[in-house]
């Protein structure tokens, strides 16, 4: 058997129903042509695969004996077919062959001349005479100071813009080595340009859009191009696929969960991580993978690898959610872990060697010197745990419900304040008129309103600290702690900031609102109503009997006063 040449799953479609999919069993396997159809996961690159799982010829590659691990290449082409129920459908955009050349002085022009002479439509713009340059690849518009705009298909630049930049198709020329360099960028993507639709977007928990004030835009900052851009006047995030570089940023700054990458859910990933009951997990991404070399450290026995997106979009949820579903350490492989990453290594471990007697959680490894570490993965007594979030559940109530089964009973100490993971305490100061406005404000639940008890609690578990409920506070008695997540069961349970009593309506004995609420209207409108006692008696009145108040019964007047 020839592990190069071997192909495990076909179908006539890469998007048609999975029941038309044929999956062959471990004792199935065998050498299948690839020239009549194309296939959702091969384990070499053909135009016919759609997915392309190089970890199989690692794994086969790893073990004395491939013939004999039938079993654990069918669980990686399972993993991998589970992942193409989310695969995208490609998108296209037509890249001309117009370039824009932005800059003066002999460079720009001798570029330009190149650039003319290799097949492009070049033309060079004075810096000076250009007011704005926006658009996407493919249709870049350059406006002037008179005249219409003249758009163009790609860009270079001569001169420092940085904002220009972050365009995908247009380039600085002082990042290539060389011209011909430059010039091979730029044709790469003339023609059909193809690119997918990465990030799912649910404005639900979403804490930027649509409020009155800003109070997080995390994944805008952190975007290095324009995948994400926040418009602070509307309030609004623009998403441009094109643009996307699927670094996974966004995805592991939003508070929330709000974006997700559209292949790997955390229902999904969940799913994947089951398969490995039996295994010890290698969490290893797609770009990492591509960059191992010809042959690869060994997988030790027991270890198989799961291949994901991009490792830098991982939050503390998703790796702790690894180490309770698995029972056991992780093992991590990313070169280049973003300092994002890191912190969730650091806060996911934190809270394993609280609860499981100072386990490893997740086991980083940077390079390949650090390979000996897959020999140290264990099980973790006791810290096997399963839990699937409900449909359209946020961060932050999935990541409670699994600090909870670590924590159970037990004060565990408080985990520092991150500003990559941000918990904190919704602290009070007397006047609040339980009016309610900051439950409204609260788009994660974090604040509860009983309006049975007259009651405000505040549920710690839950805030992200966005600190939309300060600015929504008309009484200005509210601020937030910074605190951190304490690791006791208390912390988990919703506890009272505010209560009052009810206030009964002065006619007919109904409680119709707080009692703190309507001795501050009495004092707003006292003076003003002081000559009048029917409006001072309708201020403690249910709104039905406002109305009867103010008929002038003595007089036999039938007309109802406007207060």
């Amino acid at each position: 058997m020839d592990c190069n040449d071997l192909l495990f799953v076909s179908v006539k479609s890469p998007f048609a129903s999975l029941q038309n999919t044929t999956i062959l069993a471990p004792e199935e396997l065998e050498m299948r042509s690839y020239d009549d159809e194309p296939f959702i996961v091969s384990n070499v690159p053909t135009e016919h695969a759609y997915l392309v799982a190089s970890e199989i010829n690692w794994l086969l590659a790893s073990r004395e004996n491939p013939a004999q691990c039938a079993k654990e290449v069918e669980l990686l082409y399972q993993s991998r077919m589970l992942q193409a129920e989310n695969l995208q459908a490609e998108k296209t955009c037509h890249v001309a062959n117009s370039l824009f050349v932005l800059g003066s002085g002999k460079s720009a022009e001798d570029f330009c001349l190149l650039a003319n002479q290799n097949g492009f439509e070049a033309v060079l713009l004075a810096p000076s005479d250009v007011v704005s340059i926006g658009g996407h690849l493919g249709a870049f518009s350059a406006h002037f100071g008179n005249g219409e705009p003249r758009v163009y298909a790609q860009g270079v630049l001569f001169v420092d813009i940085p904002a220009l930049q972050l365009y995908r198709g247009i380039e600085s020329a002082g990042d290539f080595d060389d011209a011909h360099a430059l010039l091979s960028a730029l044709h790469a993507r003339v023609g059909e340009y193809v690119y997918h639709e990465i990030l799912h977007f649910d404005s639900t928990y979403c804490q930027y859009e649509n409020r009155r004030e800003k109070c997080c835009a995390a994944c805008a900052d952190a975007c290095p191009t324009f995948g994400i851009y926040a418009d602070d006047s509307s309030k609004q995030l623009h998403f441009s696929a094109i643009d996307c570089t699927k670094c996974g940023a966004c995805v592991a700054l939003c508070p929330t969960g709000a974006i997700t990458f559209k292949e790997s859910p955390t229902e999904l990933f969940l799913r994947r991580v089951r398969l490995f009951a039996d295994y010890q997990i290698l969490l290893i991404d797609a770009p990492t993978l591509a960059n191992l070399p010809p042959q690869p450290p060994a997988l030790p026995p027991s270890v198989l690898p799961l291949v994901v997106p991009e490792l830098n979009a991982f939050n503390p949820l998703l790796l702790l959610s690894c180490v309770q579903e698995n029972g056991a350490n992780v093992a991590l492989y990313k070169p280049n872990a973003s300092p994002t990453l890191q912190s969730a290594i650091r806060i996911t471990n934190a809270i394993v060697a609280r609860g499981y007697h100072d386990s490893m959680g997740i086991l980083l490894m940077q390079n390949l010197a650090d390979w000996e570490q897959l020999d140290s993965i264990t099980t973790i007594p006791d810290a096997k745990y399963f839990y699937t979030p409900r449909a359209n559940e946020h961060v932050r109530k999935s990541f409670a419900e699994r600090l909870r089964f670590v924590v159970k009973d037990r004060d565990l100490g408080v985990l520092p304040f991150e500003p990559t993971l941000r918990y904190g305490q919704v602290k009070l100061k007397d006047g609040c008129t339980l009016c309610l406005s900051c439950v409204g404000a609260c788009n994660v639940g974090a604040l509860i309103a009983n309006e049975q008890h007259f009651t405000l609690s505040f549920n710690p578990s839950l805030c992200t600290t966005c600190g939309y409920c300060v600015s929504s506070c008309p009484e200005n008695v509210m601020h937030i702690e910074e605190s951190g997540i304490a690791l006791n069961a208390q912390w988990f349970v919703p506890h009272v900031l505010a209560k009052d009593s009810p206030f009964c309506c002065v006619e007919c004995g109904k409680p119709f609102a707080t009692t703190r609420s309507v001795q501050k209207v009495r004092d707003m409108l006292a003076a003003n109503f002081a000559s009048d006692s029917r409006k001072l008696r309708s201020l403690e009145c249910c709104p039905d009997c406002k109305v009867k108040v103010m008929l002038n019964a003595t007089t036999g007047e039938s007309h109802v006063e406007r207060i």
